[in-house]
């Protein structure tokens, strides 16, 4: 079979053609792909090691003073008392907005805690009683942990209902409050 001049050049057009979408198909959109996802990891290392930097600068310290005042005036007091007074307010404002029926609250200075006594802080244990359905006891408990204030909680449990309905818990909670020590109780 003899192909005429025309036939043979549309023949190697269409060769040419079909050569380079399968190149591009399967070779370059691949390594674009590729090229693509290591520049988006690259950032994020960056990112990642320039954050870690910030960490181990020490010329970064007004940074670490700004951040520190902005703890101490967030509810970092150095006063127990004042701390104490600051968090009953609170929980009396949590437990209104939720509508959990705070039964007992009883706040406790700890000193028992040598890594906290070491760093120079202290802590106010309180332990809560509590009354709610479901729904109240999440939300009480979801404005705890989203406050600014140096709070933890460090027991939860949640009893059944002690009513006909089912529909009222009994809620058992202690929150370790943390303040700064005066020196000369370190």
């Amino acid at each position: 079979m003899v192909l005429s001049k025309r036939e043979r050049r549309i023949f190697w057009t269409t060769l040419v053609v079909m050569v380079m979408v399968v190149f591009d198909r399967f070779v370059i959109n691949p390594g674009l792909e590729a090229l693509d996802s290591v520049s988006e990891e690259k950032q994020r290392l960056d990112a990642e090691v320039s954050a870690m930097r910030d960490v181990l600068d020490p010329n970064r310290s007004t940074t670490r003073a700004r951040q520190w005042q902005e703890m101490i005036e967030n509810g970092l007091l150095d006063d127990p008392s004042a701390a104490q007074s600051s968090m009953l307010h609170a929980l009396e404002e949590w437990s209104e907005q939720s509508r959990v029926r705070l039964t007992s609250v009883t706040p406790q200075r700890s000193t028992r805690d040598r890594e906290l006594r070491d760093r120079g802080l202290r802590d106010i244990v309180f332990t809560i009683a509590g009354k709610g359905d479901m729904a109240s006891i999440g939300e009480f408990v979801w404005l705890i942990e989203q406050t600014s204030k140096p709070v933890k909680i460090t027991n939860l449990t949640l009893l059944g209902s002690t009513n006909a309905s089912g529909r009222d818990l009994t809620l058992s909670l202690k929150l370790s409050l943390l303040y700064l020590a005066d020196e000369d109780t370190i």
